[in-house]
């Protein structure tokens, strides 16, 4: 869950992001909608989460980890590392069969907030560009 979310100046800003990847597309984890390539971050409808360690009523506003700023948005690591942390622990709860869990090198962009996971730095934004 992301915390202390703030207004940034920034354009975009340069990210690490687990991903569930599967017939080379990708998927968030925690919701279970497709990521763009390059593109807006969809509004997802209903959760259909792949990896076992997200809250299951992600999408639901009085439930933890549900974020109003959030909405239209995804969240990446600054740190490699804190990737890597977070892509350790996703691996050891489950992730549904098909899938395989990526850490990708993405560009953020559109309203970009800067906040924490846990004690780690992310920025967040509502454009994907992912970098091949």
């Amino acid at each position: 869950m992301c915390k202390n979310l703030r207004s940034t100046t920034l354009k975009s800003v340069e990210v690490w992001k687990i991903v569930a990847e599967k017939n080379g597309k990708y998927y968030s984890v925690a919701i279970g909608f497709k990521y763009p390539k390059k593109g807006k971050v969809p509004i997802p409808k209903e959760q259909h989460r792949i990896g076992e360690l997200f809250n299951t009523e992600i999408l639901i506003d009085h439930n933890a980890g549900y974020s109003t700023e959030m909405v239209g948005k995804t969240t990446g690591f600054v740190e490699y590392a804190a990737a890597t942390y977070l892509h350790y622990n996703l691996s050891n709860s489950g992730i549904k069969e098909g899938y395989t869990l990526a850490i990708k090198n993405v560009y953020l962009s559109g309203e970009i907030m800067v906040g924490k996971y846990g004690r780690s730095v992310v920025y967040a934004g509502s454009y994907t560009k992912f970098l091949e």
